[in-house]
């Protein structure tokens, strides 16, 4: 934006040096500067990313892998956990490759789940997590069900109803053999996603396959089925690491998320998030509990007020 600014004023250096300047040795405009860039920004992932670009999850992986922040995968992708060791290596290195192929690095990943209604399906998925390098787990919250959202129904643009942005459904054993399936994992969405032209061919063998699947993936993990504080004892129990609440919205949810959370020592934290909208942030003195903030992200402004109301640390990835 200054490099913008200046060339703008390049005629009137004036001007320039007059609205752009600071004080003294400009020392403080450096504080200023440095500070900024010690705040985080941790990519939060974007469901379906293949019906816009190619290659999917997989760009912005890589890319966060590169700059050593974490990355968060949901069960909303067409590439199942094990492609993403591939782009991002886990911190210990275990069952990844070398971090200098692929275009990988070392960072953290975190593995965001879509609590499904069966808890064998939810056990499988966690141990999948775990077993592909994930170190966090991001529990969703604010998404039990899917909303009701005009734009798509006028569209008819349910990729998942589709069979498209359901692979780690589509490759989990546990999942599948509820319905008498064998797991796949070799499963190439198409693109562009163009609804119609699946739509089209619903009369195939394979459409129709992709259309139960996707329905049946759908019902699991968006089933409308709300959870309770109780309920959470169960996940804990199977994940040793990182809790992380998302769709935290009040101060006694997030009093209730530190007690839950921190009762055994781990390590944990709430995003305040409604799925895309701007929410107040309660506070957290808790050294190892953290309060991160998701949605409405657009600019370095919303950062700091995000920070200035309490954040940690700030998500952003919306479009």
């Amino acid at each position: 934006m200054r490099s913008s600014k200046r060339n703008k004023l390049k005629h009137y250096p004036g001007a320039f040096l007059y609205a752009g300047g600071s004080a003294g040795t400009c020392t403080t405009e450096h504080a200023n500067a440095s500070y900024l860039r010690s705040l985080r920004i941790i990519p939060p992932p974007i469901g379906v990313q293949e019906t816009f670009y190619a290659k999917g999850e997989i760009a912005p992986a890589r890319a966060a892998g590169k700059l050593g922040v974490p990355t968060r995968t949901i069960e909303h992708v067409a590439r199942a956990n094990d492609e993403f060791v591939k782009v991002v290596p886990s911190e210990k290195g275990d069952r990844s490759p070398d971090p200098t192929k692929e275009g990988g690095a070392l960072a953290p990943r975190w593995y965001q789940l879509y609590w499904p209604i069966h808890d064998s399906v939810t056990s499988s998925l966690l141990s999948r997590a775990k077993a592909s390098g994930y170190t966090t787990l991001v529990i969703t919250l604010d998404t039990m069900t899917l909303g009701w959202r005009p734009h798509d129904l006028e569209r008819s643009y349910l990729p998942f109803g589709l069979g498209v942005g359901i692979e780690i459904g589509r490759s989990d054993p546990v999942f599948m053999a509820l319905h008498n399936r064998k797991p796949t994992a070799d499963y190439e969405p198409p693109f562009p996603y163009l609804p119609s032209d699946i739509l089209a061919m619903a009369r195939g063998l394979k459409a129709k396959e992709d259309a139960f699947v996707g329905q049946a993936w759908l019902a699991e993990s968006n089933s409308g089925t709300y959870r309770s504080w109780d309920d959470l004892d169960f996940i804990l129990k199977e994940w040793e690491g990182p809790v992380v609440l998302k769709g935290i919205q009040s101060v006694r949810d997030a009093e209730k998320a530190v007690e839950m959370l921190m009762k055994d020592g781990r390590e944990g934290g709430i995003i305040v998030s409604n799925h895309e909208a701007k929410n107040p942030l309660p506070g957290s003195n808790k050294k190892k509990f953290h309060v991160l903030f998701d949605c409405g992200i657009r600019t370095g402004s919303d950062i700091l007020k995000a920070v200035m109301l309490g954040a940690d640390a700030v998500l952003s990835g919306s479009l």
